[in-house]
């Protein structure tokens, strides 16, 4: 185990209200009867008090991110491999989470585009959500969703695009090619014609 005192202790801080404790406490560690009860209690906790910044943790989890949102009190009343587990517990519904939305987003971009065919072949970058969208959609599935659904369409009507220039030219070369065997052949056969 490290200590990393540098570390921002956000939620011991709660998010800088509050100075760093980097003194060592005179109560222990606290011991836990039942430990996976209480990572889900602080877990439901610090994703009520601080959603934001439960939203931002992903694995892996590092002995410097303990720090990051805990100081070394915290870490040593309450337990440092108990505190690494919280947010690994965090980190692994922030994965599911977005996994979800994921499939949600990309599930919505195969609908919009088969429903959207033609408009999809006019999107470019400077696009905005509200470009591509109607007012109800916006209303039904929120700005932050519908970003992420445009960013989605904008990536694959680039990769529509690269795939297009890639079989115009497999195509321009092959065509070149042809050309220019044909142009082998006839001089092949003029140089022929030359020396009977």
């Amino acid at each position: 185990m490290a200590y990393h005192f540098n570390g921002k202790a956000i939620f011991s801080t709660r998010n800088g209200e509050y100075a760093r404790r980097e003194k060592i406490p005179s109560m222990r560690t606290i011991l836990r009867s039942n430990p996976i009860e209480d990572q889900q209690t602080m877990v439901s906790r610090l994703q009520k008090d601080f959603p934001e910044v439960c939203e931002a943790i992903s694995r892996p989890v590092t002995d410097t991110d303990v720090y990051e949102y805990f100081d070394y009190c915290d870490a040593a009343v309450q337990g440092f491999e108990f505190l690494r587990a919280v947010l690994e517990y965090i980190a692994g519904l922030n994965e599911s989470i977005n996994a979800k939305k994921a499939f949600k987003v990309q599930d919505y971009v195969g609908r919009w585009k088969n429903t959207n065919s033609e408009a999809s072949t006019y999107i470019r970058s400077y696009h905005a959500v509200t470009d591509l969208f109607t007012e109800e959609d916006i209303e039904e599935h929120g700005v932050k969703f519908l970003t992420e659904a445009m960013m989605q369409i904008k990536d694959l009507r680039m990769q529509e695009e690269d795939d297009g220039m890639r079989i115009f030219l497999v195509n321009e070369t092959l065509t070149l090619m042809i050309t220019l065997q044909k142009l082998i052949e006839a001089h092949f056969v003029s140089r022929c014609n030359m020396h009977r």
